[in-house]
């Protein structure tokens, strides 16, 4: 299909293969047309049956259900939600040539749920190298020019294209995007633009007659470049309705392959379903920490907590309103690190939650900040920089820098990534890693197989890779030999005061309260 074209203009046919795998932008002030410009792409993608996943920050784009067959994911008229497993969406996305709609305007943790998802969707792409286009409205909120820390938008736009996965951002204000991503663009279409520093950002793609025109664009008015044509390009209707307006629709039935897919995703997150008073109750059956304490034992500690008029003698002005078991989900790895002896190594293992938190069993369980989460895959250059690390532990930048050939500047950048993300110590000249061994434990802790309603599970995790992914980060020379999901069994005791509730979090393996 390498000779495909879509029609987006009048005489203006461009090849599949370049929209599906190169990297290119959508630029233009607001109400010039960007996200319409868009929109007629992707309808010739849906035409061809071409798969794709559009980033949707405002909801737009859902009027591509009226005429095609999509996934859409997450907002208010979402197949399913945003804790889908995102590998197997893309999988699916891929086998079937159904295209997604990455739908995050109703949450607040876009770049984070993003992240995520690319991060699935590089390593499936590393197995299928299948083309596939990535389409990211106000890229600019995503990897803006200052203050950001690259995450797997930059990692994509720099080498996503030899593993299929092609890039078409879209920004209004291209002053603002992160400068390694727009220099990757081969090709893109510019729209209305006033702002002096929006107009010197795209200088480089564009004559000073074409960068004086723009300023007078109509919407739906664009010029392009990387791609052959002159002059302005007027751009055609869309065959669906654009999403900016708030038209009335029904939604139709999906086909039968939309649907299998949709009932796979869906039984992904829903492990098993029980009767329980006549209506149905999600459960999963998994592994849990032994519990060493009692509900007498937390009833007694919940009178002592309850507050008191005075001090010492007050009567009591709380009282225990309920006192329900729930459980925190964590993920147990068991880690081989090796020891200075070739082939020998130790056994250890560590308990990380979904924030990266460690949680540790001695004579008590505490729960102690470990890295700062934000996306859990790193770039490849900063895993190299641990690696490197992991060998000697201590390191001046020039002599990491001689080691992997990476350049001095870059090596910088790497270490600075890593520093703040608090996995290495850097006093301007040496770098050294953050020893996190003291969270581990050289036991596996017991545990016990139970069949937990999900309603009890304080943070509900899908699957244990990205733990596993920062175990790996965290211990860049350790071999992972086990890794499984386990719950922390705790108690949730409510104190009423008249209409106010306080609630405690105990822990009810050694009987800790949870801060």
């Amino acid at each position: 299909m390498r000779d495909v074209k879509i029609n987006i203009a009048k005489d203006v046919n461009l090849s599949a293969q370049t929209i599906m795998t190169n990297r290119g932008c959508i630029l233009g002030q607001s109400g010039s047309g960007k996200s319409y410009l868009a929109g007629i792409i992707l309808e010739e993608l849906c035409r061809l049956k071409l798969p794709f996943c559009v980033v949707d920050t405002e909801g737009e784009y859902y009027p591509l259900r009226t005429a095609f067959q999509v996934i859409i994911v997450g907002g208010d008229k979402g197949d399913v939600g945003l804790e889908v497993d995102f590998y197997m969406l893309f999988k699916r996305s891929i086998q079937n040539n159904l295209p997604i709609i990455l739908d995050l305007s109703e949450t607040l943790q876009k770049t984070e749920i993003l992240n995520k998802a690319l991060s699935e969707l590089y390593k499936l792409e590393e197995e299928l190298s299948c083309p596939y286009l990535l389409l990211v409205e106000e890229a600019d909120k995503f990897a803006p020019q200052t203050h950001h820390v690259p995450g797997m938008l930059e990692e994509l736009a720099v080498r996503g294209r030899k593993r299929g996965i092609g890039l078409l951002i879209i920004s209004q204000r291209p002053a603002n995007i992160d400068k390694n991503i727009l220099a990757q663009c081969a090709y893109g279409f510019i729209g209305k633009l006033a702002i002096e520093n929006d107009i010197n950002a795209i200088s480089l793609f564009f004559s000073r007659s074409t960068l004086r025109s723009i300023a007078a664009y109509k919407s739906g008015e664009f010029s392009s470049f990387g791609l052959g044509f002159d002059g302005t390009i007027h751009v055609k209707r869309m065959i669906t309705v654009h999403g900016g307006a708030t038209p009335t629709l029904k939604k139709p039935l999906p086909g039968e392959k939309l649907s299998k897919v949709l009932q796979e995703l869906k039984q992904k997150i829903i492990v098993a379903t029980v009767k329980n008073n006549n209506e149905k109750q999600v459960t999963v059956n998994t592994y849990a920490l032994l519990k060493g304490i009692d509900e007498d034992h937390i009833r007694d500690y919940a009178g002592k907590k309850e507050k008191k008029e005075f001090i010492l003698f007050g009567k009591r002005i709380e009282s225990i309103d309920a006192i329900t078991e729930k459980f925190i989900s964590v993920v147990l790895i068991g880690l081989r690190l090796p020891l200075r002896h070739d082939g020998e190594y130790k056994e250890a293992y560590v308990m990380l939650d979904d924030k990266i938190h460690f949680i540790v069993l001695n004579d008590e369980l505490s729960i102690s900040q470990g890295p700062i989460m934000g996306e859990s895959r790193l770039l490849k250059e900063d895993y190299d920089v641990l690696s490197e690390l992991a060998k000697k532990r201590k390191e001046s930048i020039s002599s990491i820098d001689k080691e992997l050939g990476m350049g001095i500047r870059a090596t910088h950048n790497s270490i600075n990534r890593l520093k703040s993300r608090k996995l290495v110590y850097f006093d301007g000249k040496n770098v050294s890693l953050i020893n996190y061994e003291r969270f581990l434990m050289q036991n596996k802790p017991a545990l016990v197989q139970l069949n937990v309603p999900v309603s009890l599970i304080i943070n509900r995790r899908i699957d244990e890779r990205i733990e596993k992914d920062w175990a790996k980060t965290i211990f860049p020379s350790s071999i992972l030999f086990e890794c499984e999901r386990v719950l922390i069994p705790i108690y949730e005791i409510k104190l009423r005061q008249g209409n106010k509730i306080r609630i405690l979090l105990i822990e009810a393996v050694h009987g800790g309260e949870i801060k």
